[in-house]
Formats: structure tokens, sequence, C-alpha cells
């Protein structure tokens, strides 16, 4: 089932501690212009276009993060919102009060197909408000869009202009459905960014740089979730082939203070296949995705539930690892056994999950780094006490 490392786990045993195209461009040019600073004895070693994500003058903590409890009520207004602001003129021609329903499995009419087994909001509002009828999930899914406010949170939001247009073109079967990797899947892939680029896109209205198109889509995340203390960040780019345009797959994490939230490296719409890690905790780092076609909008978003996490339990850490310190942890522990290659390092915060919806965040070197055998090891070094443990990609 895995494919761990032999003579890693044989010998080391730490106890702390679908591929891209050829002719796809991988663009990760390094922040700093000099690598003085690295650790460079033993076997580690840096790749050409190595990437460093060091934010500058940023206060580092250690925190947890919190999903609250939403009233019924709060959720029924922001997704009556979302309604409202993002999907009622695309909707026009649409009846309002057929299409936007709810789960309630005691009142599901099976004898009807989905969605419309499902009961409308309009027939049972003021019990949904009032939470007599008891429900954890509010939806729009027609050909059209799809909208769905899960736990009180904003959890799929597609206003479905990129699924139309691939429709027209073709790309997209008249029967398929609006879901969370179309229209993404359906288009190949013609470059992969992890950090900001000048690079241009040609989007519906127009050429812009990737720099721009990542700053426009963080200006439309935030106006639909809102004043949140986590704000979203960028982890990934990646641009498609539309046949007559481009589109952008943006990979959303949160972001604390100036400091990205860990988030896993994604393989197509989808994240590669990991191992454990090897210290033996779980952690939740799958980003959210969004989708443009247009820099003026935004297309989708999925899974962007951390926005909209509270931050709790703020500590601030003093003393901090250097880059250089980080390197030399992970050469201690790998050296004897494997060599590493880096590819990226980033300064980050780690999200343990420690119980339902709840996370301890600390912040880490996250070294993203190939073996010889070129197995992608993603080694993590704590800040604040060294702590050294690892995943690995399964290819």
């Amino acid at each position: 089932m895995k494919r761990i490392i032999p003579m890693v786990l044989a010998c080391l045993m730490l106890t702390a501690c679908a591929g891209t195209p050829d002719n796809v461009k991988n663009s990760q040019s390094s922040q700093t212009d000099s690598r003085e600073y690295l650790y460079t004895d033993g076997t580690v070693t840096y790749a050409d276009d190595l990437l460093i994500k060091e934010p500058k003058d940023c206060e580092l903590y250690t925190f947890t993060l919190t999903q609250p409890d939403v009233s019924q009520e709060k959720a029924l207004q922001k997704f009556e919102m979302c309604y409202d602001k993002y999907f009622a003129q695309r909707m026009q021609n649409k009846n309002k009060q057929e299409e936007q329903r709810f789960v309630c499995h005691e009142l599901r009419d099976d004898s009807k197909s989905y969605p419309n087994n499902f009961p409308k909001i309009s027939e049972h509002r003021n019990d949904i408000i009032s939470e007599k009828i008891k429900t954890d999930e509010l939806f729009i899914e027609n050909d059209m869009v799809y909208l769905d406010v899960l736990c009180g949170r904003l959890h799929f939001f597609n206003t479905g202009h990129a699924f139309e247009y691939l429709k027209q073109k073709g790309m997209i079967e008249r029967t398929d459905i609006i879901s969370p990797v179309l229209p993404a899947a359906k288009c190949s892939m013609k470059a992969n960014y992890f950090t900001q680029s000048d690079d241009k896109v040609r989007l519906s209205d127009g050429e812009f740089t990737v720099t721009e198109v990542q700053h426009k889509a963080l200006g439309h995340i935030k106006e639909v979730y809102g004043d949140t203390q986590i704000k979203p960040a960028v982890s990934q780019t990646r641009i498609v082939d539309m046949q007559g345009q481009d589109g952008v797959i943006l990979f959303i994490t949160g972001e604390y203070n100036g400091v990205p939230l860990d988030a896993h490296e994604m393989k197509g719409t989808s994240a590669m296949q990991y191992t454990e890690y090897s210290n033996g905790c779980d952690y939740a780092n799958l980003p959210a995705n969004a989708f443009m076609m247009s820099q003026s909008s935004l297309d989708s978003i999925y899974a962007a539930d951390e926005l909209t996490c509270e931050v709790s339990n703020v500590q601030n850490v003093n003393q901090t690892l250097t880059l250089k310190d980080a390197l030399a942890t992970a050469e201690q522990k790998f050296s004897q056994h494997v060599r590493l290659n880096i590819r990226r390092a980033e300064l980050v915060y780690t999200k343990q999950v420690i119980g339902p919806n709840e996370y301890s965040c600390r912040p880490a070197w996250k070294l993203s780094a190939t073996v010889d055998s070129g197995t992608k090891l993603f080694v993590y070094v704590d800040v604040q006490n060294s702590d050294c443990y690892y995943y690995e990609s399964r290819q």
C-alpha cells in the first residue's frame, strides 16, 4: 500500500520527526538573491530552480483553530446572501423556490429523483430558522449552478460560467453535472506555479499576469467569505487550456499574520498520493480550489472551510530556528540514508488535528525535496523545538 523509502524506515525510525506532462512549465523562481545563508555541508543539495518562501518581518505564534458552531438562521442568511449576490441574475429564468432545497432525511421523498427528493427551503423556512427542523446543508444543484452551505459554512460555490463555456466547446457532455473538479478536469495543463509570476494569462476579459490574477482571485474570495481571522492565500496556481482562452486553477490555503497554513502539493485537480506522517500525527493540509476564466469574477470555489475558523490560544514564539539550522537538522536525520535535493523551502503553519473541527497550529520549515530514487519527500522542522518529521509522495 505504501511505497515508503525502505532505508529511511528501516534505519531511521524517526519518532519526532497523474503526473504533470513534460512540456508543462513549472515556475518556482527563488525569492532570494543569495544562497549564502543556506546549509552547504554534508549531502544536502539544492535544485537549480530552488524556491525559498520566507515571509519577512512576521511575528510567529502557536495557536488553535476551531470551526465555530453556526446557527441555522445564520446559515440560511449566508445561503440567501450568496444566492442574491452571485446567482439570482443567472437563475432569473428558474423558479427560486423550486431550486433552493435542504437536506433533511426525514422529509426526503424517495419517489422523486435528485435533487427534487429533498424538501424546499421555502416550504419550511420558519422551522429551519427556529431549528424545529434540523438540517446541516442548504443547496442548489442543477444544470447551471451549484451552491452548497454545509454546517453553516460556504462549502461549494459554482456560478457555472466556465461549465457552460466548455459545454459549448464540446469539452463537457451535455449530460455532465457541475462538480468540484469540473470544468478544470476537462482541460489540459499549460503551466504550474508555486509563487507569483509575470507570465501572461489570456482570460475572457483580457491578458493579465499570473500575479494579477492571483491578487484578483484573493480579492473575490475575501468578498465572498467576508472579514475573517484567517485570510486566503494562494499555495499553487495552474493554467489550463480552455480552447480559445486560458483558465486558472488556484489552490487556496489560509494565512495567519502573513504566514500561510501548510498545503499539500497538488497534482492535476487533486492531491498527490501521500503516506502518513512519520510522527504518527494527523494533519489537515488539503487546500481549497478555485477556478477563474475571467479576472472580473470568481467562477467557483470549493472547500475553503478553514477561512471561517476562529483563532484562540495564541502564544508568541520568541526563539526560532533559522532556515540554515532547519536544513542542518534535516541533513543530520537523512544524510546517512538518502541524499536530499531541496526544491522548495517554505515557512508555514502546520495544522495538526486535535479534535473534531479543532487544530493545533505551529510554525515550521517545510522542505520539499527529491531523493536519489526520484521520490518526493516533504520534511518539516519545527521552528520552536526542532522536531523533525516527514511524509512521502506515492507516485
